[in-house]
């Protein structure tokens, strides 16, 4: 089990319906929504204390939000007693009967009792981002879900612009944290970028990516013994 987190776990959950939509699928009136065991985990939608349902995909608040491009996304905070529970839930177009469940997920889900497949995931300790293809347990160009990565150390991150151009800017708080590394790679794990950063819990850093090539890069913010954060940064 992970260790308990001394404050709330904001985890936020997103889809990409790209592939399934291409297979035929209709995107219901409503919408993606989420149904799982959430009440169960204590969860809220992020930012308020609005209980999320157990397994109640037309429940307004199991809808998820159109970020664009195919992308659904719900955020939600679990109390710290939760870290280390196992949060079960599909992703539903609409209501049950289009929803996922598909074999496919037998490697990231658990037998739901009739014939399908929930997802199955353990609740960290850390804040995060996780994307996922419709039926699958990776992302839709079969790289790792996880977005995004915050440790309790890690205050106010922001990476910006982005998508970037030619900078990005990287500003954070770490209390304790003196000297920090922050690195830049693409995504078949090649370092392109590294900066060294000294600060008294305060950093900030411009990454140069004037000279990469468009794409997706996944930033990498260490203070020598651990991963203190994570993200994805887009290129144009």
């Amino acid at each position: 089990m992970a260790a308990v987190a001394s404050a709330q776990v904001t985890i936020t959950y997103q889809v990409d319906i790209t592939d399934y939509l291409a297979n035929g699928a209709t995107l219901a009136g409503t919408g993606i929504r989420a149904a799982g065991n959430f009440g169960d985990n204590g969860a809220v939608l992020g930012g308020t204390t609005t209980a999320v349902a157990n397994w109640a995909p037309t429940d307004a608040n199991s809808a998820m939000t159109d970020l664009g491009n195919n992308i659904w996304s719900i955020t939600v905070d679990y109390p710290a007693g939760s870290v280390g529970m196992t949060q079960n839930w599909k992703f539903v177009n609409g209501d049950w009967g289009t929803n996922e469940g598909a074999a496919t997920l037998a490697d990231c889900g658990v037998d739901d009792g009739f014939g399908g497949i929930n997802r199955a995931f353990e609740i960290p300790a850390a804040s995060g981002t996780y994307r996922f293809c419709w039926d699958a347990c990776f992302q839709c160009d079969g790289s790792e879900p996880m977005m995004s990565f915050q440790s309790e150390l890690v205050k106010g991150l922001r990476v910006y612009p982005n998508p970037a151009v030619s900078e990005a800017q990287v500003s954070f708080s770490a209390a304790g944290v003196n000297q920090v590394q922050v690195r830049l790679f693409d995504l078949s794990g090649r370092e392109m970028v590294i900066n060294e950063v000294s600060g008294n819990g305060n950093f900030e850093t411009v990454l140069n990516v004037s000279g990469l090539n468009s794409g997706m890069y996944v930033y990498h913010i260490s203070n020598g013994a651990e991963v203190l954060a994570t993200g994805r940064l887009l290129k144009k």
